[in-house]
Order: structure tokens, then C-alpha cells, then sequence
């Protein structure tokens, strides 16, 4: 469920990335978000977020300035 839906997607990834430490799954629910729909802000703020926490800075910078 829920694979079309971009918000969906969106928040499944930030649950995967801080719940279940689980940055591959994460990032593969941000891409298929950010297919559906490229100018999902949220998906690219939370995807920073995520790298961010995982202390990876520099993709977190990239994710946060290309929303």
C-alpha cells in the first residue's frame, strides 16, 4: 500500500531512516517519491535529516539545498 502515494513514501522513508536505521530502505522510498513527484520538498528535507543524523554532512547538505 501506499506505493504511489508520494507523502506515503515520504514519511515511510524518514521512518525507516530514524526507526529502523535503515538508510538503504529509507532512500529508496525518497527516490520513488521524488519520481512520482520531483518538487516534494518534504521528501528532500527529511532526506536530510536522515543523512544528517547519520552524521553523513555533505549528502545532507545536498539533499537540503536541492528541494
Amino acid at each position: 500500500m501506499g506505493r504511489d502515494d508520494v507523502l506515503a513514501l515520504t514519511f515511510a522513508g524518514f521512518s525507516l531512516g530514524m526507526d529502523a536505521h535503515d538508510r538503504a530502505a529509507a532512500f529508496a522510498a525518497f527516490e520513488t517519491a521524488l519520481t512520482l513527484s520531483p518538487s516534494t520538498a518534504l521528501a528532500f528535507i527529511l532526506g536530510s535529516v536522515v543523512h544528517s543524523w547519520a552524521g553523513a554532512a555533505e549528502p545532507a547538505i545536498a539533499w537540503g539545498s536541492a528541494g
